[in-house]
């Protein structure tokens, strides 16, 4: 389900989200606490389609949970990495 956000858009992010519905190549580069996470999810509400974001802890990553799609898996980086590697077996 999307989620409409809360906030109106800054005139960059609502370029970022033109960019990313008219499908070109999109590279988010900012300091930290600077809109990159509302961001993504700008782009995320725009699209049904599937999508990744990573952060660096758990926190974070249960804190975005709640503002993106279910469309969205949100993890750590160590807990992809964790579900790739195959199970080690113990002799």
């Amino acid at each position: 389900s999307r989620k409409k956000p809360k906030f109106k858009p800054t005139d960059e992010q609502a370029a970022a989200l033109e960019a990313f519905l008219q499908g070109r190549s999109l590279k988010i580069n900012a300091f930290a606490g600077s809109g990159k996470t509302s961001t993504l999810q700008l782009l995320a509400n725009a699209t049904g389609l599937r999508g990744q974001y990573l952060a660096f802890n758990k926190s974070i990553v249960a804190d975005a949970g709640d503002k993106f799609p279910n469309t969205v898996d949100c993890s750590t980086s160590h807990s992809l990495a964790f579900r790739a590697a195959a199970a080690a077996t113990v002799r």
